[in-house]
């Protein structure tokens, strides 16, 4: 169970990246041939096909029998990984926003741990209505530091200060929200 579901999580990554808009929408997509690797398990890639309808895998294992009709990625020699993370980001900082570039890389998560929080905010909110491809984001908000180095930052000496450094952080830590 557990190679499937890292199989699974693999396949969200590429059927992101390599299948069209209408293919995603309800069209099957099968991946052939990849090897997938198992983060954690002591056994060697195997070569797997995947069979995704939509944004679902619907079945997977070693030389499926496809359904006529089926989009057709030929991933013989390549690898098949869980999605990444970026655990420690700054997205937008200090240049423009690359969010298509991580799904590339193969990064499906990013936590930012300071920046431009409207900037961020509009952005996750596009990527999540399908208006942008990206990653999905976790959003700190704003860097609370003794010093600002940065637009983003705000400077906050004791925890007073901390408490109302940032109106949208505040409602996000009252209500337990964290993005």
């Amino acid at each position: 169970m557990r190679g499937l579901f890292i199989t699974l999580l693999s396949a969200i990554l590429l059927s992101g990246c390599v299948a069209t808009r209408a293919h995603r929408e309800g069209s099957m997509t099968a991946i052939v041939g990849g090897q997938v690797i198992e983060p954690g398990a002591d056994v060697p890639p195997q070569s797997v096909d995947l069979l995704i309808r939509g944004d679902e895998i619907v079945a997977s294992g070693p030389n499926l029998r496809l359904p006529r009709g089926t989009h057709i990625v030929d991933a013989r020699g390549k690898f098949i990984i869980p999605g990444l993370w970026d655990a420690h980001s700054h997205f937008n900082a200090l240049t423009e926003v690359t969010d298509e570039r991580n799904l590339g890389y193969g990064i499906l998560f990013v936590r930012d741990m300071g920046g431009y929080q409207d900037k961020l905010l509009s952005l996750r909110a596009s990527i999540r209505s399908g208006a942008h491809l990206g990653p999905d984001m976790f959003i700190a908000g704003p860097t609370l530091n003794g010093q600002q180095a940065g637009q983003f930052q705000r400077v906050v000496s004791n925890a007073d200060e901390s408490r109302t450094a940032d109106p949208v952080l505040m409602i996000n830590i009252e209500q337990g929200t964290f993005s």
